[in-house]
């Protein structure tokens, strides 16, 4: 909470998440730490020893684990979006310093304690823990080929449902179903045709094409046309309050409520500057419906809420229709230009003869400003042949058939949401790419060994396949918040495959490459933290599913359902395939990787760091009253 202040940011949705995430997230760091301070006590007794073990076996293992848990959410630096960017930074930050915070604090708290007591020590020898070790020790020895088989089904089964998976990003699809809001959306879509805002930009580029009777025509059509489709409501813009500004002229004549004649243009121009409704306390006035500019007018309307893909094939198809309304003449002018194109000067006078405004254009820019020359070419329109050959010509009149067009440009919170959320789709799709590439590398730098990087990879890209295809089959959409799933999944689980495989390596070289015995070592040793870990992640994400908003209930139970297979795929499927390739993948460079991550004992005499009773205050009052001679 202390670095949102630091940072200035906002409490959002996403930063809430944060205070919960951090907890269930650092819990795994203590827990390695206390189960391997307890293993190595139980093993010798020396609490000292045992403190100064868990540092370094476990310290730089946990590092590599909180760093690749810190890459899932630095993907989100990567997506453009405020909130997502604000979410991954403290997040990220947040976990690191989890990891120097439990470093610190828990082995001097462990120091000033008193040492374990058998009870506490009771939990590494549970019988239902230790069946459970040995059953897996045995399943990976023993039934590799039904471990295979398994895996294999489970992906392809649920993989099948990665085709059905579907993308939504509508406005209400978080919210409860007796939510308030949802239910006044819900009402104003059925009693008033929509209620999300939607808005049509209309760029008419020259001030004086406004209020002409073109444009004001075209503007009638579109809102007829909006107004025969169900998925608006009614509309608003400058062409509504030219009506109402006539009418009002004619004394409020019913029949008057249309687009004024041109003969009263002039009349009504002063009436339609200063133009301004008043209700209540609130004032709507002419300028939310044509810009400070005088270049853009607005059409303003509501349509009803739906998902992402859903707007957009809708966006397309009605900007469309709007184009060809307010463009009739675009086919036929790019058609004529074509030819031009093509060295046909003679489309040029079909150009000219379909938009005397296309002509009007060429002899503006061709005069630049020239009254003179301007005035030539009105006084003779054969004038302006000369400049047909002229190599600039062909870039004059392809500005001035783009003046001539209207720009139709289509906005609102709708269209915005379903732009956002595929852009976030595609986004966080390469985030997490970045994310694998990423951990992949730090992976490499672990174990300097391509093969072994392939082989920890595979535990940790099965569950999110498994997830995915659970959201494809029972239909529950891919959005913002289903997103945020996958890349903070995948850092988190492959910390379960990093201290499994760190202390396999150091087991290959105390056991001198014994390598059945090595895997059953680190079930054993690594096992119980796994479990743990797992069970607290499952957890402690699916706490989430109590909230009312949909989006952090799908981060919960989505988030629990990929830990619980995590937990299998790490403690099953990873030692079965470490066995079945056995020696391909203990490479030298396993062996010798480009940094220790378990050190390997130093010849420090540890029972010397033991405290003793010191009796050399006593001795002194013993030698003074005795008469023996003193020693040196």
């Amino acid at each position: 909470m202390g670095t949102i202040g630091l940072f200035e940011y906002n409490i959002s949705i996403m930063m809430a998440l944060i205070p919960p995430l951090m907890i269930v997230i650092g819990i795994p760091n203590c827990i390695y730490l206390f189960n391997k301070y307890h293993y190595e006590f139980k093993q010798h007794g020396n609490k000292i020893k045992a403190l100064t073990q868990v540092i370094r076996k476990t310290g730089t293992a946990m590092w590599l684990t909180n760093v690749t848990t810190a890459i899932g959410f630095m993907t989100f630096l990567f997506t453009n979006s405020t909130k997502f960017f604000e979410f991954g930074v403290i997040s990220s930050v947040n976990i690191m310093l989890c990891y120097v915070v439990s470093l610190c604090l828990i082995p001097i708290f462990a120091s000033f304690s008193k040492q374990p007591k058998t009870r506490h020590l009771k939990h590494l020898d549970r019988k239902a823990a230790v069946k459970f070790l040995e059953r897996l020790v045995k399943i990976t020895a023993n039934n590799r080929r039904a471990v295979y088989v398994i895996t294999i089904l489970l992906t392809i089964g649920t993989g099948v449902g990665i085709f059905f998976m579907k993308v939504t990003g509508n406005i209400t699809g978080d919210l409860p179903s007796g939510d308030p809001i949802l239910k006044d959306i819900q009402f104003m879509e059925a009693n008033f045709g929509g209620a999300v805002p939607f808005e049509v930009l209309i760029n008419y580029k020259e001030k004086g094409r406004l209020f002409g009777k073109n444009t004001m025509q075209s503007v009638e059509q579109v809102q007829d046309m909006l107004a025969k489709d169900t998925l608006f409501a009614k509309s608003l813009s400058i062409v509504d309050f030219v009506k109402v500004v006539n009418m009002a002229y004619y004394n409020n004549n019913p029949e008057q409520y249309k687009i004024f004649a041109t003969k009263d243009k002039l009349r009504l121009n002063a009436y339609l500057k200063n133009l301004s409704t008043t209700t209540n306390n609130s004032t709507f006035s002419i300028k939310e419906l044509v810009d400070t500019t005088n270049h853009i007018l607005r059409i303003r309307t509501s349509m009803k809420d739906l998902g992402s893909y859903e707007v957009e094939d809708q966006v397309h198809l009605i900007e469309h229709r709007i184009d060809s309304i307010m463009n009739p003449d675009k086919p036929a002018l790019e058609k004529y230009y074509a030819k031009f194109e093509k060295g046909k000067k003679q489309y040029i006078d079909s150009i000219f003869d379909l938009s005397s405004g296309v002509y009007n254009n060429v002899t503006s820019l061709i005069s630049n400003g020239n009254e003179k020359m301007q005035y030539a070419f009105d006084s003779d329109p054969e004038l302006v042949r000369n400049y047909f050959g002229k190599p600039t010509f062909k870039k004059t009149l392809r500005k001035a058939i783009d003046n001539e067009y209207y720009d139709v440009t289509l906005t609102g919170t709708s269209v915005v949401a379903s732009e956002g959320t595929k852009y976030l789709v595609s986004n966080l799709t390469s985030s997490i790419v970045f994310a694998t590439i990423s951990i992949a590398a730090l992976m490499a730098l672990l174990f300097y060994s391509f093969r072994m990087v392939v082989v920890s990879m595979i535990p940790n890209l099965i569950p999110m396949a498994v997830t995915a295809g659970i959201m494809g089959i029972f239909g529950i959409p891919l959005k913002p918040s289903t997103l945020l799933i996958f890349s903070i999944a995948l850092g988190i689980t492959v910390d379960n495959t990093i201290h499994f495989l760190a202390h396999y390596r150091h087991e290959l070289k105390m056991k001198k490459w014994d390598l059945k015995e090595c895997i059953a070592i680190s079930i054993r040793e690594t096992g119980l933290s796994i479990i743990y870990t797992s069970v607290i992640l499952f957890f402690g994400f699916i706490v989430f599913v109590f909230s009312d908003f949909g989006g952090t209930q799908a981060l919960g139970y989505l988030s629990a359902i990929t830990y619980f297979v995590a937990l299998f795929t790490n403690l099953i499927l990873l030692p079965c395939l470490l066995l079945s390739y056995e020696r391909r993948l203990t490479t030298k460079s396993f062996e010798e990787p480009l940094f220790e991550i378990y050190d390997e004992d130093s010849d420090i005499n540890w029972d010397l760091l033991e405290v003793e009773k010191s009796e050399s205050i006593e001795k002194p009052k013993k030698e003074e009253d005795s008469n023996e001679p003193k020693e040196d």
